[in-house]
């Protein structure tokens, strides 16, 4: 019995003599970044000049003056037109450009019958874009003049671009729920179509933030604490802290830049605990 006992008392000595494994932990330097808020919208790209010119009778096409792509000036001839009803009119009418621009569509060919609202040529100017959106009404207070966004086209490879609202329209569409607005591209213009649909990113806020994952944080009541490193030993300070997106929080109080932030560790930390720093 005195052997046995003797034996559980080595054990126990040996265990309490035992170095405890020193917990690795991982790290993040407080530092202030800026943070956007943006949302995510399609933008039509349109042409600033913008003429669909269509038939205001019913006519027959005796001619085209003008070839698909060609650049035209106000007042060229683009068709050339007469009655089908020949007691109404017999000269022929000559549709002239009301705009400069370029042909973007020819509808109708020579010898084609239109009849009265048919569309017969488009006339725009590529080299003037500017992009629309249509923003649903709940976010009419977050959209305003000067507001920036990055844009792309899924479809196309290197078409990222950037643009700044100019306009906001201030009526409401009731089927859609949706108000217009305008952007014009900055920088440099992308080669994009009018007509191309576009994905906006507008930023409608930037703020100065710090930022951690929310899952560094330790709570002890209604407190909130972060643990930093601290000659090498965990020191936890208390903070006021906002929640943040995507399982991240903001720090208003309590931590300042260059101070070492745990943000990840194996087990629970208690303060004066030295830890190592796993490497990055």
């Amino acid at each position: 019995m005195k052997l046995a006992l003797s034996a559980l008392l080595f054990v126990s000595a040996v265990a309490q003599a035992a170095p405890k494994t020193i917990p690795t932990v991982a790290t993040k330097k407080a530092e202030i970044s800026k943070v956007q808020q943006t949302m995510l919208f399609p933008g039509l790209v349109k042409s600033r000049v913008e003429s669909n010119i269509r038939a205001d009778g019913d006519l027959i096409v005796v001619k085209s003056h003008v070839a698909l792509g060609q650049r035209v000036k106000k007042g060229d001839i683009l068709l050339e037109l007469r009655q089908q009803d020949t007691t109404l009119n017999y000269h022929n009418r000559l549709l002239r450009a009301p705009v400069a621009g370029v042909v973007a569509a020819l509808v109708v060919g020579t010898g084609e019958y239109v009849q009265k609202g048919q569309d017969l040529v488009l006339l725009n100017e590529p080299e003037k874009l500017y992009l629309k959106l249509e923003v649903p009404v709940a976010h009419q207070r977050d959209v305003r003049a000067g507001l920036a966004a990055k844009g792309m086209v899924n479809s196309m490879a290197s078409s990222a671009f950037t643009a700044q609202i100019t306009g906001v329209g201030a009526v409401l569409d009731a089927a859609s729920g949706t108000f217009p607005v305008e952007l014009e591209f900055t920088g440099a213009t992308p080669a994009l179509l009018p007509g191309t649909i576009t994905n906006l990113e507008l930023v409608l806020m930037e703020k100065e933030k710090m930022l951690f994952p929310e899952n560094a944080l330790y709570y002890s009541g209604e407190k909130t604490f972060l643990p930093i490193l601290e000659n090498g030993k965990v020191k936890k300070l208390e903070v006021k802290i906002e929640q943040a997106s995507r399982g991240q929080i903001e720090v208003l109080e309590g931590i300042t830049s260059g101070q070492e932030v745990i943000v990840g560790a194996g087990e629970f930390l208690k303060d004066g605990d030295t830890v190592n720093v796993a490497k990055q």
